[in-house]
């Protein structure tokens, strides 16, 4: 099955145009996660406030994962990450 992943916010997004295939929702939900630990531990915290939106082929949205919280960044920012 294929599985969509956009990047979004209040004001913009970024759309998953290709997509990618996984055996089933809860391998796509698991990626999305996956996703958005990585954008909070790594990326600036110009991603805060956006999410990782998976939508199946059929225009589905099945959930819409956080990354980060403003609680990731006093972490960031306390071990002199941000």
């Amino acid at each position: 099955m294929r599985f969509f992943f956009d990047l979004k916010n209040e004001r913009e997004s970024v759309l998953d145009f290709r997509g990618e295939e996984f055996g089933n929702h809860d391998a796509a939900i698991d990626f999305a996660k996956a996703i958005a630990t990585d954008m909070t531990h790594r990326m600036s915290a110009e991603w805060l406030g956006w999410s990782v939106q998976v939508w199946n082929a059929a225009g589905l949205k099945l959930v819409a994962v956080p990354v980060g919280t403003a609680e990731d960044q006093k972490s960031r920012c306390a071990n002199g990450q941000a």
